[in-house]
């Protein structure tokens, strides 16, 4: 019972950081669709990123691979989820982007490496809590006269929680890069979300993410799943940012395709600034 209230107390603890220009990686799976929301809800391996406490859910030894076009750069992301053999669920995500030939200074970087390990338990039966440790590295290329690539990394952590308040509601709440260890740091944010599945086709997820060191400064979200002929599920997801100039809005679009041994799936992301993501791959079970 101790160690539930400490995995909650660290949880709802952020700190305010130096403000910084660190993006979440590409969304993957099931979250490509929906924007990287339904925090309250995920069944794959993008649990990993978007809620840690995810991967106590998935019953599964998986893994996954996926092709990323994010603007004028692209990449591949790997990820492995292992709930079977250890004793508690594991999740581990790579992220690999570059930019296409000749694009290095629009896109900003020369090339941007994201890993994610995370844990997660199931506890009491009454709550999923899961822990995450993020290593982001970017190298930026030389400065002019300067023959060294100038690099940029940080190391952060963040939690997740995901509570089961019925029987087709789930609640969570999500405290990301709420620890860091270099002055680029990404801004910590607070996001909770509601997952209600009024029936076994249908999802409706809602989150809302809070800026910790600019109570002012949040953003909403709403997204849903539908699920066809067993096999088929369309995801959309809206999103807009309620304190920035202009209030930039983002959607997204997906389907993905489920088969006896895993799932294969594609996902769409507009972003203001007529900036285009794609993300398709596949998550097979392994055992």
């Amino acid at each position: 019972m101790t160690r539930q209230w400490i995995w909650i107390l660290i949880l709802l603890w952020a700190s305010p950081a130096v403000a910084a220009s660190w993006e979440q990686p590409a969304a993957w799976g099931q979250s490509s669709g929906l924007g990287g929301n339904g925090t309250a809800f995920v069944n794959d391996h993008s649990a990993i990123t978007v809620n840690p406490a995810g991967i106590s859910i998935l019953d599964r030894y998986s893994g996954g691979a996926a092709f990323i076009h994010e603007g004028d750069g692209a990449g591949f992301d790997l990820s492995v989820v292992d709930n079977r053999t250890s004793p508690m669920a594991m999740g581990v995500d790579y992220q690999n982007l570059k930019p296409r030939k000749g694009h290095a200074a629009a896109w900003g970087a020369v090339q941007k490496h994201r890993l994610t390990l995370s844990a997660a338990e199931f506890y009491g039966e009454k709550a999923y809590l899961g822990f995450s440790y993020h290593f982001r590295l970017d190298k930026m290329g030389a400065p002019q006269g300067l023959t060294e690539t100038v690099k940029r990394k940080n190391h952060n952590f963040s939690t997740g929680l995901i509570v089961p308040v019925a029987e087709k509601a789930n609640w969570s709440i999500v405290s990301r890069d709420i620890l860091w260890f270099t002055k680029n740091a990404p801004d910590p944010t607070i996001t909770s979300g509601i997952a209600w599945m009024p029936h076994p086709r249908v999802g409706l997820f809602v989150d809302v993410t809070q800026l910790t060191d600019n109570i002012r400064h949040w953003t909403g979200s709403v997204s849903t799943e539908l699920l066809a002929l067993d096999q088929i599920a369309l995801r959309g997801a809206w999103r807009q940012d309620f304190y920035a100039t202009g209030r930039p809005m983002t959607w997204n679009a997906g389907v993905g395709w489920y088969f006896p041994k895993g799932q294969m799936f594609y996902g769409f992301e507009r972003r203001t600034g007529k900036v285009n993501v794609h993300v398709a791959g596949i998550e097979i079970n392994l055992m």
